[in-house]
């Protein structure tokens, strides 16, 4: 019997993750032979588009929804961003309406210009729902967040399979992705309404422009912190388009999806219930938590990372087909970014929660510059050996961060 709290909670994500990429592994080798490169690398921009606006979608206010000690005011948090991601959600819409043609020029191919236009809805599906997670790991409700996960990989992966076998191509990529945003959200949604449709009544007009006041600092300095992170992933897809070619965006893509399995069970499991646990930890114990779980995330994510380095080429190919042998290649090089990346997201988090997201945004800026130069001015023509200077460059930035992240937890733990 676990008796400690953290490590069930944990243990309850991480169950409901290891499942929900499970299902979506196993059916891995068949999709890879129904979907080409191709199709992987055009449902990457559609994606990543989506990303860019649903990052934005409620002006980071879910983020200030674990912070109030009472349920009330937290209630109108969760109010204040479900009323900015509507907002998002048009002005995304507005965006895609005027820019589609411009887009389509971007990447030369003409059959995503409708398919764009689906962009508005996703963002405000995985918007209301993203507010949902949030009000769910403040209520502690970690089982249920690990049987959506579930849910969610179980859809889409099933759509994913059927419309493949129909001959739909990257559309029904997109298909699925929005079937199951739907059905997750609903599912959400239905079950905070049953438990606590009490609350809602004390979201008041008044108590809303308050809380947005006072929680300022969420739009004017994690939402452009926000912006820059995810407009570097967004962008890194958009330069191997221009620089390189589509086809080798979907290796790109697969590759990202595969080798950062592990990181999503380790790092957001961990990390979801590390912020709830955070926010009620009083600052001296600050560092001795956040030391905890950068050690914690190493240790498991070290061995497995290790073993895609070696062998990530050759796994790709058995798995995927030889269709999918650059992403072999890419998982690799990946797999030493990885091992870096994962105690970032908390670092990350740590910083916004104590309002110091100014950090944050700095080093975003200075991942965003980082990108943009090895791509404009240090580009030697091939993929891999660009992408290579571009993760080194990264992994450097990487260790600073946490470096700086514990350096901040330790001081705040003295005074």
């Amino acid at each position: 019997m676990i008796k400690n709290e953290f490590s069930k909670n944990t243990l309850s994500l991480i169950s409901g993750s290891i499942v929900s990429q499970a299902i979506p592994a196993a059916l891995a080798p068949i999709l890879t032979r129904i979907y080409t490169p191709e199709d992987y690398g055009l449902f990457a921009i559609y994606a990543s588009l989506t990303a860019l606006f649903t990052t934005i979608a409620t002006a980071k206010y879910d983020a200030a929804i674990l912070i109030p000690k009472s349920d009330k005011e937290a209630i109108n948090i969760m109010m204040i961003s479900v009323i900015m991601t509507f907002i998002i959600s048009l002005f995304s819409f507005i965006i895609i309406l005027i820019f589609n043609q411009d887009i389509v020029d971007f990447v030369k191919k003409p059959e995503i210009s409708n398919w764009l236009y689906l962009i508005p809805f996703s963002v405000l599906i995985s918007g209301i729902y993203q507010i949902l997670v949030m009000w769910s790991t403040r209520k502690k409700r970690f089982k249920r967040l690990s049987l959506n996960m579930v849910i969610h990989s179980s859809v889409n992966s099933s759509t994913n399979l059927a419309l493949g076998l129909g001959g739909f191509g990257v559309v029904g990529l997109v298909y699925a992705s929005l079937l199951g945003q739907v059905v997750i959200l609903w599912h959400l949604l239905k079950k905070t309404i049953m438990n606590d449709k009490k609350l809602f009544k004390y979201a008041q007009k008044t108590t809303i422009k308050r809380l947005m006041r006072r929680y300022k600092k969420m739009p004017l300095i994690a939402l452009p912190n926000v912006i820059i992170d995810n407009f570097r992933m967004t962008g890194l897809n958009l330069l191997v388009v221009y620089f390189f070619t589509t086809t080798i965006l979907g290796s790109l893509s697969l590759s990202f999806r595969v080798i950062r399995v592990p990181m999503s069970i380790i790092g957001d499991a961990i990390t979801r219930v590390f912020m709830q646990k955070l926010a009620v930890t009083k600052k001296e114990e600050y560092y001795k938590l956040l030391m905890k779980y950068t050690i914690l995330t190493t240790l498991f994510g070290l061995p497995i990372y290790i073993f895609f380095y070696i062998y990530s080429a050759e796994l790709f190919v058995f798995v995927f087909g030889e269709n999918w042998k650059l992403a072999g290649e890419i998982g690799s090089i990946s797999s030493i970014w990885s091992i870096f990346s994962i105690s970032t997201i908390t670092i990350a988090n740590f910083l916004t929660l104590i309002h110091r997201q100014e950090i944050v945004l700095i080093f975003s800026i200075l991942y965003s510059l980082v990108l943009g130069v090895i791509f404009f001015f240090f580009n030697t023509g091939e993929f891999l050996t660009t992408f290579s200077n571009m993760v080194f460059s990264m992994i450097f930035l990487n260790i600073l961060f946490v470096l700086y992240g514990l350096l901040v937890a330790r001081n705040l733990s003295k005074t």
